[in-house]
């Protein structure tokens, strides 16, 4: 369960097994409606596949996974409170890409 509204607290669930798609075991809900959340959003950012050869080797392995969700999450609040629809910020996003 995640409560998606609140931009002070971020769960971040690590798992070897947790893949993309239906392939995914992670079932992620929205806490106030119970709806499940869409894989595509919650994928590195409340859900991070972990890759135990990385894991071991690299001792700020975890440090710099949870850097990156952090992120993605602050973008997601950033376009929540702009107003920015997801398939709005993708588009802009690989428009950008393109472009560079």
């Amino acid at each position: 369960m995640v409560d998606q509204s609140d931009y002070n607290t971020q769960h971040i669930f690590f798992d070897d097994n947790a893949d993309e798609g239906e392939d995914c075991i992670v079932d992620v809900r929205d806490v106030i409606t119970g709806q499940q959340i869409d894989n595509s959003k919650f994928m590195d950012m409340y859900v991070v596949k972990v890759h135990p050869h990385r894991a071991i080797l690299e001792s700020e392995y975890f440090i710099k996974e949870i850097e990156k969700a952090e992120q993605k999450r602050d973008e997601e609040i950033a376009r929540v409170e702009a107003g920015i629809e997801e398939e709005e910020s993708m588009t802009t996003r690989m428009a950008s890409a393109m472009t560079n």
